[in-house]
């Protein structure tokens, strides 16, 4: 899901150099012109029906069955099918895998119009990891009663700390590209 989509996000990032816009992707393709606004209708398509209407009918269906996600009985029949969703998170966290979806969701839309800023790019990132990180110390997500479900809390809780040090560090740091004088660093 989230290579494709950012596929489709590359088709529609494009830049002004001089008079005309091109593909930040390859700047040989010419924006805005008949082929273009082909693909860019292919891309709107692509990115209505797989990007947000797979991800919102997977919620929706979810949703539909969530209070009975753990009464799985027949496997063909009702939200059994879609336990890759759900399985592993509490049973009050069932939508926890759609929040992920809209952290990598983010972080893909940062990647692609953010590309040429990178400044820009740490900061946004960083916002949205430190707002993962909340939500995932306020909800818990995975199972508080075994030992697994505990450490796979802590886990995810520690890597989304070292993110947001790593990130903040990239930030106060800076890069030589942009213009900083990082001496000993």
């Amino acid at each position: 899901w989230p290579t494709v989509i950012e596929k489709i996000l590359d088709v529609m990032n494009c830049e002004k150099i001089g008079d005309k816009y091109y593909l930040v992707k390859d700047v040989s393709v010419t924006c805005y012109d008949e082929t273009h606004y082909l693909f860019l209708i292919f891309g709107y398509i692509g990115l209505a029906i797989y990007g947000i209407g797979i991800p919102l009918m997977g919620f929706r269906l979810l949703y539909k069955y969530r209070y009975r996600l753990y009464d799985m009985q027949d496997r063909y029949d009702g939200s059994t099918p879609l336990a890759f969703l759900f399985l592993g998170y509490r049973e009050k966290r069932w939508y926890y895998e759609f929040l992920i979806m809209g952290k990598k969701a983010g972080l893909i839309l940062l990647s692609v119009f953010l590309r040429n800023y990178p400044r820009y790019q740490i900061i946004g990132a960083s916002l949205l990891v430190q707002i993962s990180f909340f939500l995932h110390v306020f909800l818990r997500p995975y199972d508080t009663i075994t030992s697994y479900g505990m450490i796979c809390n802590k886990l995810e809780s520690i890597s989304l700390l070292s993110l947001v040090m790593t990130l903040s560090t990239g930030l106060f740091f800076g890069t030589v590209d942009a213009g900083y004088q990082l001496g000993f660093f």
